[in-house]
């Protein structure tokens, strides 16, 4: 079964793109934890929300920014070589 094609525009009625962006995020939550079961891969999830001072992070801001900086000594180590 094809999926319709997703009409992408700002959302004027605040509750409704509160209530869109909560689902949106979730979402995005279940399939990051289900590449990182069955793929066997460490990934974080960083959503910066409308007004919103700090963002919400998947796992946990710990593990999150474990794997950036993991990821960013990777780089620095492959652009010096």
């Amino acid at each position: 079964m094809a999926r319709r094609k997703v009409n992408l525009q700002w959302i004027s009625n605040n509750a409704t793109r509160r209530a869109m962006y909560k689902r949106r995020y979730q979402s995005l939550e279940k399939k990051a934890s289900e590449l990182t079961t069955l793929c066997g891969i460490k990934m974080c999830v960083v959503v910066y929300g409308d007004r919103k001072a700090q963002p919400e992070v998947w796992p946990s801001d710990v593990e999150a920014k474990k794997f950036l900086k993991k990821f960013r000594d990777t780089c620095q180590m492959l652009a010096a070589s």
